[in-house]
C-alpha cells in the first residue's frame, strides 16, 4: 500500500513512499591505463568497488566513450572494469547504494516507510537522481549544460559479427596431417567486428557509441570452400540511466 505519492505536472511520479532510494556512498576518479581485457580495446578504467554489496550502482562520466565490461579482481581487490575508446584520460565516478543499507541521519529530517521501516528520505543523503536515459547505441540527449551528469550503465552490451558478411580471406594452402588422404587444403579466415556499447558525457551532451573490443582476424578452418562463420551475438544497451550529480 502506497502511503504517499507526488506527481510532476506532466503526470510522471516525482516521489513515491514505497520506492527504493539510492544515496551516494563514494566518488572519485581513475586514470585510463593499458588494455586489461579485450583484444583491441585502446584502454581500460578500473574502479575499486566493495565486493560485499550487490546493490551498489556506479555512474561514470568521461569526455570519451566508456563501456561496462564487467568486474575483475587484482590482488584481492574487486574492480569495475570499463573499456575506453582512448588510451589515456580520466574517468570520474559516483557510487550509490540502497538507503536501506545506510544509517539514519544524526540530525535533520528522516522519513521511513511506516510499513517496512526502510528509510526513504534523509536530509543528509545525496540521492541518485535520474533525469533521462539512453536506450540504444547511437542514442543521445542534450540537457542543461550548467549541470553535471554521469551515466549508470546496467550491464555489458555490444556485438560480435563478421565485419563484411560474405567476405573471406584465403590464407593459403596448409598441410593437413589428419586427413584421409593426407595432403594440402585451403585455410580460411574472416575479419571480426567486435564492439562494446558505452556512453560519453561532454557537458550537457550525453551520447552512446561503440568501443573497439574484438576487431581481429578470426580463423574459420580448412576446406575447398569457406566454412560457416561462428554465431553472431548482440546484447542491446538497454537503459543507461543519466544521473544528475551536480554538487555531489
Amino acid at each position: 500500500m502506497v502511503t504517499a505519492r507526488i506527481r510532476r505536472p506532466d503526470g510522471r511520479i516525482q516521489f513515491d513512499a514505497s520506492a527504493l532510494t539510492f544515496q551516494m556512498v563514494g566518488k572519485g576518479s581513475v586514470n585510463v591505463q593499458g588494455r586489461v581485457a579485450g583484444n583491441t580495446t585502446p584502454g581500460s578504467a578500473l574502479i575499486p568497488i566493495p565486493s560485499a554489496s550487490a546493490t551498489r550502482v556506479l555512474a561514470v562520466a568521461a569526455p570519451f566513450f566508456t563501456a561496462k565490461a564487467g568486474t575483475t579482481q587484482i590482488n584481492g581487490q574487486t574492480y569495475a572494469h570499463y573499456a575506453c575508446s582512448v588510451a589515456s584520460g580520466t574517468v570520474s565516478y559516483w557510487m550509490f547504494d540502497l538507503s536501506s543499507n545506510m544509517p539514519r541521519s544524526p540530525g535533520g529530517l528522516t522519513l521511513r516507510n511506516p510499513q517496512t521501516g526502510v528509510i526513504i528520505y534523509s536530509s543528509d543523503y545525496d540521492v541518485f537522481r535520474v533525469v533521462d536515459r539512453l536506450t540504444s547505441a547511437g542514442d543521445s540527449r542534450n540537457l542543461d549544460a550548467s549541470r553535471t551528469y554521469a551515466v549508470a550503465q546496467q550491464d555489458f552490451a555490444g556485438h560480435r559479427r563478421p565485419l563484411s558478411p560474405g567476405s573471406y580471406f584465403l590464407n593459403g594452402q596448409e598441410i593437413i596431417w589428419d586427413g584421409s588422404p593426407q595432403g594440402r587444403d585451403s585455410s580460411w579466415s574472416y575479419q571480426n567486428d567486435g564492439k562494446l556499447y558505452g556512453t560519453r558525457v561532454s557537458g550537457g551532451a550525453i551520447s552512446s557509441g561503440e568501443v573497439s573490443w574484438d576487431d581481429v582476424r578470426g580463423q574459420l578452418g580448412f576446406g575447398p570452400t569457406p566454412p560457416d562463420y561462428p554465431p553472431d551475438w548482440t546484447r542491446p544497451l538497454g537503459n543507461a540511466l543519466i544521473v544528475d550529480v551536480t554538487g555531489l
